[in-house]
């Protein structure tokens, strides 16, 4: 199959790819793919070409990989496209297909996406990945379409006990377009999910057809120059990532934390160009969810003079993964979960007794540095509150009991 019309057509309102974990977010890296000479002479892109991947932070774990690369070609787009990587074939599907007004004599612009698992992913991160059959080369009906560039993009977490806020990264694959008969392209983003005056990270690539003539602007502000890896008002897009002042190819990501214009709602990203022509094919955000959990209410210390700390970790969305977990608490003890609807806030054995006891689930005993974890039941309904404590049996304490603060758990809506 392929696909034969191109157009306009943005950028889907569904994310392609999703994670929600502990302190989620990503890093990118990309080049351009353009091999032929240009107007001025000399090669652009070597074929293959080595592309140093960069890593997520030491402590973080990858949880997927991205992989997308753009060619600009006459005629239809195929379905389908197998580029190398390290020597493993990586096969591709098209997920835009957009009509560009780009300096080349080319009218489409195929964009193509791999979502890999770090296990089965040949990406190795902080040293050269050889790249190879993803610049120019016959593709369609094309007898040499116009490599454009190539992108990574690596989604990470962290493990539970690191503490992180749950965060949410969406990768959004498709395609807008401006050229000098077209003032300005609009991708609409959805980041309700961010409270107001969070902050959201952003990658946004572009292939820019020419130099100058061109603006990015963010919730009606020119973000030009303000974004890490754009240029200044007047030649957003520049060529950071290849190549620099000779070439029609200048590929770029607009990769930066955007505090002041976010907004609960929509992120509105405008490319206005006069005599140039720009195109987009990827949208990459991170955005930090409403809190699902909340600590109410005070703990009683342990006979080490630690109070112990229950905090929660997940979406707390049905039927997703989230977890108490239990920290600071003397190890090797027998703890009680208290659980209920209601908070009373009732004096008990020289603390406070935060919940208003609807369940107590016994059997587990404490870790110290080492968290205790608890599943949350997947199947709750969004808008639910529930109040938990732990309750511990330490012969040390006073009264021969320790208690955690008292935790609320709200069930947020499934986006």
């Amino acid at each position: 199959a392929a696909q034969e019309t191109p157009v306009n057509s943005g950028f889907a309102n569904d994310p392609a790819l999703v994670l929600v974990e502990p302190g989620a977010d990503f890093c990118a890296t990309g080049a351009t793919t353009w091999h032929l000479e240009d107007a001025v002479g000399g090669v652009l892109q070597s074929e293959p070409f080595f592309l140093e991947v960069q890593p997520p932070p030491a402590d973080a774990v990858i949880r997927r990989i991205a992989v997308t690369w753009n060619y600009l070609l006459n005629g239809d787009a195929p379905s389908e496209d197998t580029i190398r990587l390290n020597g493993i074939a990586l096969e591709g599907e098209l997920v835009a297909y957009g009509a560009a007004a780009m300096d080349n004599a080319k009218g489409g612009t195929a964009s193509y996406a791999a979502f890999l698992y770090p296990n089965s992913a040949p990406v190795f991160h902080g040293v050269s990945n050889e790249v190879a059959n993803a610049t120019d080369k016959p593709l369609g009906d094309d007898p040499m379409a116009l490599g454009a560039g190539l992108s990574v993009v690596t989604l990470y977490s962290y493990d539970p006990s690191a503490q992180k806020p749950v965060q949410r990264v969406e990768v959004h694959c498709g395609f807008t377009a401006t050229g000098p008969d077209d003032a300005a392209a609009t991708v609409s983003l959805d980041v309700t999910d961010a409270g107001v005056g969070s902050s959201v990270h952003l990658l946004l690539n572009a292939l820019d057809g020419e130099s100058g003539s061109d603006r990015l602007i963010l919730n009606g502000d020119d973000v030009s120059g303000t974004l890490l890896g754009t240029g200044a008002p007047g030649n957003a897009w520049i060529g950071l990532l290849g190549p620099l002042a000779s070439g029609r190819n200048r590929y770029d990501h607009a990769d930066d934390v955007i505090p002041a214009a976010v907004k609960s709602g929509e992120i509105e990203l405008r490319t206005l160009s006069v005599d140039d022509s720009v195109a987009h094919t990827l949208a990459v955000l991170t955005v930090v969810p409403a809190q699902a959990f909340e600590s109410v209410g005070p703990g009683k210390a342990g006979g080490q003079g630690l109070v112990p700390t229950l905090y929660g970790q997940g979406p707390m969305t049905p039927f997703s993964q989230s977890f108490l977990l239990l920290k600071d608490a003397q190890s090797g003890l027998a703890a009680t979960l208290v659980v209920g609807a209601q908070q009373i806030d009732a004096p008990l054995m020289g603390g406070i007794l935060g919940p208003q006891p609807s369940a107590l689930v016994g059997g587990f005993l404490t870790g110290g540095s080492t968290a205790t974890v608890v599943p949350i039941p997947p199947d709750l309904t969004p808008g639910l509150e529930l109040f938990a404590q732990f309750w511990i049996a330490d012969p040390a304490a006073s009264f021969g009991v320790s208690a955690s603060n008292t935790l609320k758990a709200t069930v947020q809506a499934q986006n």
